[in-house]
């Protein structure tokens, strides 16, 4: 929630100066760098829309310094959460800061959301927090089982693969973000007509692409190098989506009606939001 908040200042170019915290500091911000009170206070308190907007102001407007940052919140987190039982200096903060950055810095996450993470993680840890841990759900075995030989099921001719292993409709509640299909006055005429065009960008069609050495025309028209690649590629991926039946294409190109962000956040979450949104805020994914 504390994402879709900073997309939404990102997007509309807000600046929300009721945040800017004023007068006297807290004991637990002596050893805090001034430009990064404001956001520890607003950590200690819980406070998750403050933490967003002061995120957003420095780190996307200011563009601070990161480790300066990391190494602010990780001095409050060792002062005032871990009771001074530490001994690592800050030699250690940055070989905690090298191995953060090292482990994302490949994901293409941006970097508030992965300060977010390390904020919520501690903000549980703070004494008095009535914040529960949700456990992490893993499949169990026979779970992982069917999925394995659903995936591995192969004895079928390639334009058969949406009827078979197509199993489930894009979710209706997806209205409640904004979607890029919007941008279509006939959106079953266009993505069945140039499906390949409209599967770029994924990780996995443009591995596809690369290999079979795939490019595309000024008007959405896939096209390659030779006729051998390019019944290779259809050998192998002809799913031929414009021929299936209108139930397997609603799976994916249904009609999505515009609905409230609130019907999306109820169908996941049985807490109450951190952040509250207008009524006709739409989250971007």
């Amino acid at each position: 929630m504390m994402r879709q908040l900073i997309k939404g200042f990102t997007s509309n170019k807000i600046m929300y100066h009721k945040y800017n915290i004023r007068g006297r500091k807290p004991k637990y911000c002596n050893n805090i760098e001034k430009k990064y009170q404001n956001l520890i206070i607003c950590i200690y308190k819980k406070d998750y829309e403050g933490i967003a907007h002061h995120i957003y102001q420095l780190l996307i407007l200011e563009q601070c310094n990161e480790y300066e940052l990391f190494a602010n919140i990780i001095n409050f987190y060792i002062e005032n959460i871990c009771q001074n039982n530490y001994s690592g200096g800050v030699e250690q903060i940055k070989g905690i800061y090298s191995k953060f950055l090292n482990i994302n810095k490949h994901k293409k996450i941006p970097n508030y959301v992965l300060f977010i993470s390390v904020i919520v993680n501690f903000i549980d840890q703070i004494a008095g927090s009535e914040d529960k841990i949700i456990p992490i759900c893993l499949f169990d075995k026979n779970d992982c089982e069917s999925i394995y030989k659903h995936e591995n099921t192969s004895e079928y001719k390639i334009y058969h693969t949406l009827p078979i292993k197509r199993l489930y409709h894009i979710d209706a509640c997806i209205g409640s973000f904004n979607l890029s299909r919007n941008i279509f006055d006939d959106l079953q005429k266009d993505v069945l007509g140039k499906w390949e065009y409209y599967a770029q960008g994924t990780p996995c069609w443009d591995e596809r692409f690369h290999y079979f050495r795939a490019s595309f025309t000024c008007d959405y028209k896939i096209k390659f190098e030779n006729d051998d690649l390019l019944e290779d590629f259809y050998d192998s991926y002809g799913y031929e989506p414009d021929e299936q039946s209108k139930k397997i294409q609603d799976q994916s190109i249904g009609v999505i009606d515009d609905v409230s962000w609130k019907i999306w956040y109820d169908l996941h979450f049985k807490d109450e939001p951190c952040v509250v949104f207008e009524p006709n805020f739409k989250f971007t994914y």
